[in-house]
């Protein structure tokens, strides 16, 4: 090891001065066991990556699988079954839409649509002001989506009197009935008047709201609460009128129940127990009159993303149309922002129509006298995993060949098609982002059409192959499984790949990145009815030794493996194995970072002393843990001649001797005659 003095410097008065410097940094054998895949998902943010840490995220982040994506979220979540953890881009084309909350005078769902955050930020000025909310991600899953606002008192619960607003129905046969045993009300409005009634009808009928919940009863008869899920146009029958009202559930008090006022509350009163108020900060400015405070609930209307109708999603309370509306602790307090940063499923846009927005010192009070309700429409998915162009599944492969903002160890391609075989898309993330990045190992499946039902297997993969690009950055296995669909009660065939991708990063974890993930004792497949096609020891041959293709077989009794561990190399080379192209995977990511310490210190034998001593203990790390058999490290005046330093370069070489599996075993057997004998001991 170099020795290594520190300047005394330049003392200007007597005194003990310290200077350190850190000689201690190493280079740690860390594995990443993460991955990627892009692909068609039904909800979620597109073309901006998310970091999945297992299934039940995946499915709440990107949606659950269906018949249009299912290969690619089950090649995610099977993945995610083994070990680490994944980023999922998802990928649309131009006829994925977000619902939008009241379309009315909305002229183009595409101008709107809502790719990601950063989408919303630059398109969200110019939204057209129908668009009051609309869903945060493109996809007919929002189409599920309900917003209900309350911003007043009088939106939160009153008594709607059947006579007080016009005298001329103040009669004893003006008045609401609920009959025992049915779920239908009944108002009448009777008037002695000529004019028709038709105008006051539709001021009473005004004053309820589909999801009111209404008082039945009184103490004698017992009461109840029910719910408004539908309310009838006006009927006119000369002096009298009626609105009839749908009822979610029949009338169970004691007998029948009349009454000229109604008793109703907001759908969602019960669980946020006030109405809205004045916020703190709109207080503080002495705008004590205007009451700012709003509750705004979003709910599953259809039941699709929670698993039940109405299914109450998000609930904000008192939060304030107060543009610079703050809490009490600080935190931003108008809605909008309140719900742009903290919903997963809307973005406020416009204002709502008598909801008006101001600062604090000008907010004035809710001119409505009815919550808002909107139901979402117009969301959709777009193009499926088979009808969605390659190119556009591509592009989404391309952020991950960014070396700098992702540290993943593999690629995932999920389902591959395109080209003449179904090799387009895995040949493409190969040459993309595999051999572009030289640390990544792309794991890919011949395409459905080769891997099920196919007459000829063997042939049909050979073509698949002949197509499919060579390297060793690339790993392809030899088909598809049949697995249980639990969120849809079905099974279906899916590509292995995301269980090959997920045994080697398995393999990373518990044991080394250079030990061969294949074989009986890690190379176990999981969530496995049955292989889409299960090679006989001869189709093995042909698949590992000329192919370069990594067979999965199910041994009866014992389970389904993976039984190869080959790159798509093509060539004999100590590359064409799993195992080594990791093991080099790692060592350069590893000593890399380590070296870049050296950037723009001087080419001298310090830093080259320096490099050594970095390098050389990791090596025998590795060795040490059965990664490699033997290592040399040259970084000296011989390779960093003269003309090397006046080039501003340094360089470091590395030899390596890495150590290989044991593809075959070959047990001998031999039979003696009854004359041999053997020595123990």
């Amino acid at each position: 090891m170099s020795t290594f003095s520190l300047g005394a410097g330049t003392q200007t008065t007597p005194g003990v001065y310290t200077r350190e410097a850190d000689l201690t940094a190493s280079t740690a054998a860390a594995a990443s066991s993460q991955s990627g895949i892009a692909g068609v998902f039904a909800w979620g943010p597109v073309n901006q990556p998310s970091l999945i840490s297992s299934e039940p995220v995946l499915a709440a982040t990107f949606g659950t699988p269906s018949n249009e994506n299912f290969e690619t979220w089950f090649s995610a979540a099977n993945f995610l079954a083994y070990a680490g953890s994944l980023w999922v881009n998802r990928v649309v084309d131009n006829t994925a839409f977000s619902a939008v909350a009241n379309t009315a005078n909305v002229t183009s769902l595409a101008s709107h649509t809502v790719l990601n955050g950063d989408d919303y930020e630059g398109k969200s000025a110019s939204f057209e002001a129908g668009v009051k909310f609309i869903a945060k991600y493109p996809g007919a899953l929002g189409n599920n989506l309900r917003v209900s606002v309350c911003g007043s008192a009088n939106e939160f619960a009153s008594k709607v009197s059947l006579t007080a607003a016009n005298a001329t129905f103040a009669n004893a046969n003006t008045k609401a009935t609920f009959p025992v045993g049915s779920n239908t009300a009944t108002i009448t409005l009777s008037t002695s008047s000529a004019n028709t009634p038709l105008p006051y009808a539709t001021t009473i009928a005004s004053s309820f709201n589909v999801g009111d919940v209404v008082e039945v009863g009184n103490s004698a008869i017992g009461t109840q609460s029910v719910k408004i899920v539908s309310i009838g146009a006006p009927a006119v029958n000369g002096a009298i009128a009626t609105v009839s009202l749908g009822l979610s559930d029949v009338v169970k008090v004691a007998d029948d129940f009349s009454t000229q006022t109604i008793s109703r509350q907001w759908e969602f009163a019960a669980q946020l127990g006030s109405a809205p108020k004045t916020t703190w900060s709109t207080l503080q400015t002495g705008n004590t009159a205007a009451v700012d405070g709003m509750h705004i609930v979003v709910v599953d209307e259809d039941g699709a993303i929670a698993g039940r109708k109405n299914a109450v999603l998000e609930m904000w309370s008192n939060v304030s149309r107060a543009t610079d509306a703050k809490t009490i602790d600080g935190d931003v307090n108008f809605y909008k922002k309140v719900v742009n940063l903290q919903s997963q499923y809307i973005y406020a846009a416009a204002d709502l129509a008598n909801l008006p927005t101001a600062n604090s010192m000008n907010v004035t009070s809710a001119t409505t006298l009815a919550p808002t309700t909107l139901s979402f429409v117009g969301g959709a998915n777009g193009g499926t995993e088979t009808t969605i162009a390659a190119g556009v599944v591509g592009m989404g492969y391309l952020p991950y060949a960014n070396k700098n903002a992702y540290n993943m160890s593999s690629i995932l391609v999920g389902k591959t098609r395109g080209g003449l075989y179904g090799e387009q898309i895995f040949n493409y993330v190969i040459d993309n982002v595999g051999a572009k990045l030289q640390n990544v190992i792309v794991y890919g499946s011949p395409s459905r059409e080769v891997s099920v039902n196919n007459a000829d297997p063997i042939g049909a993969r050979r073509n698949f192959r002949t197509a499919l690009r060579s390297g060793s950055y690339g790993v392809c296995d030899s088909g598809y499984k049949y697995q249980y669909d639990s969120y849809n009660d079905v099974y279906r065939f899916v590509p292995l790949c995301g269980d090959i991708a997920g045994i080697s990063a398995a393999t990373d974890t518990s044991n080394d990145p250079w030990v061969s993930p294949a074989g009986f004792n890690r190379g176990g497949i999981k969530n496995i009815v049955k292989l889409a096609w299960n090679p006989d020891e001869g189709q093995q041959g042909v698949l590992f030794n000329e192919l370069d293709i990594n067979p999965v077989i199910t041994v009866v009794g014992e389970g389904t493996y993976l039984m190869g561990d080959k790159t798509l190399l093509g060539q004999n080379s100590a590359f064409n194995s799993i195992g080594v192209r990791k093991l080099f995977n790692i060592l350069k990511n590893n000593i890399s970072k380590a070296a870049r310490g050296l950037l723009f210190e001087n080419n001298d034998e310090f830093s080259q002393s320096r490099f050594r001593n970095q390098t050389e203990p990791f090596l025998r790390d590795v060795k040490g843990r059965r990664g490699l058999e033997s290592f040399k490290v040259v970084c000296d005046d011989t390779n960093n001649t003269d003309q090397v330093k006046a080039n501003y370069q340094f360089v470091g070489d590395i030899y390596i001797k890495p150590l290989y599996s044991a593809r075959t075993v070959h047990l001998n057997f031999i039979g003696v005659g009854a004359d041999a004998t053997f020595d123990e001991g």
